[in-house]
């Protein structure tokens, strides 16, 4: 252990008995110091979406933290004849990270994308979710495609924020990982229902915001029709916009935007997949500590109640 002076268990613990009949793992209540006599020993912290950076400070006997991140969903599709399109999947990122004390945390976690507009006429694109006051880049959504002149129709949704961890030492700022936020969902035309958000349909250009629709493509002027999903913030690239497809002549649809990509260069053990998240970017540490435990080790009850010195 860190400090020395700790070497005794003062008070009976529940715990359960691993393979090991030496070795007895636990999880530690969240907030309690490390070293602390008579308690268990560890940390768990959950993050959720607050504009700014959020920080966690390595405490001392700490050697490696398990981290998830889920990047912010995106805004579903408008209606008009049909429904909208909804929005697709958020990044989802974890593993584990080598930290030394000392070494500072921080999260950015973005907000979600909002819903494209039912009945507007040329306008109702969702706003796009931010990043979550990410200092070094711009990994917030795109913006959804707004509907044709002609008649109403579904303005497309909006991407989602990224969701980022990066890692100061010494004074040194790394990106540890980003999870993606969602593609928008494309809003409906009078007949064809617009098309839900997607992934693996990256921007290629080094840019983490998600693309607006309309960057990539808008109901003409004098048509009727729904406007694109905006695509996801990620890293190194953000999603592409949907924008619109044709049905008929003067009638046009919304196609959904994509996720952002994921990024875990940081990570051990990394594992990245798309999930469901309708609300914002989340993330969470965790970290237990083994013990060895030496001394008289009884169980009762399908517990195994343990008093003894502390084995470093």
């Amino acid at each position: 252990l860190a400090d020395p002076s700790v070497s005794v268990i003062s008070s009976s613990i529940n715990l359960r008995l691993g393979a090991d009949t030496n070795r007895l793992t636990f999880d530690v209540a969240k907030g309690v110091p490390l070293g602390a006599p008579g308690e268990m020993l560890g940390s768990g912290v959950d993050y959720s979406y607050t504009g700014s950076g959020q920080s966690y400070t390595v405490p001392a006997g700490v050697t490696k933290i398990s981290i998830r991140l889920t990047g912010a969903g995106a805004g579903r599709g408008g209606n008009d004849g049909n429904i909208g399109g909804n929005p697709g999947p958020a990044g989802q990122v974890s593993g584990t990270l080598d930290v030394v004390a000392g070494d500072v945390l921080i999260f950015y976690l973005g907000s979600a994308g909002g819903n494209g507009a039912t009945g507007a006429n040329n306008g109702g694109g969702g706003p796009p979710g931010n990043d979550g006051g990410y200092p070094s880049g711009d990994l917030g959504g795109g913006w959804g495609g707004i509907t044709g002149s002609l008649g109403t129709s579904g303005g497309g949704g909006g991407g989602g924020g990224a969701a980022t961890l990066v890692m100061v030492r010494g004074g040194v700022t790394n990106l540890v990982a980003v999870a993606a936020g969602a593609g928008g969902g494309g809003g409906a035309g009078f007949q064809p229902a617009g098309l839900p958000g997607l992934t693996g349909t990256l921007l290629t250009n080094g840019i983490g915001r998600g693309q607006d629709s309309g960057s990539v493509s808008s109901v003409p002027g004098g048509s009727d029709g729904g406007g694109g999903g905006g695509g996801g913030g990620g890293w190194p690239n953000g999603g592409k916009g949907g924008g619109v497809s044709v049905f008929k002549t003067g009638e046009w649809y919304g196609l959904g935007g994509s996720a952002g990509g994921n990024y875990t260069n940081g990570l051990v053990d990394a594992r990245a997949v798309y999930v469901p998240n309708s609300g914002n970017a989340m993330g969470s540490i965790s970290f237990g500590v083994d013990l060895l435990i030496s001394g008289v080790i009884s169980t009762t009850n399908n517990a195994t109640d343990a008093k003894g010195g502390i084995a470093s």
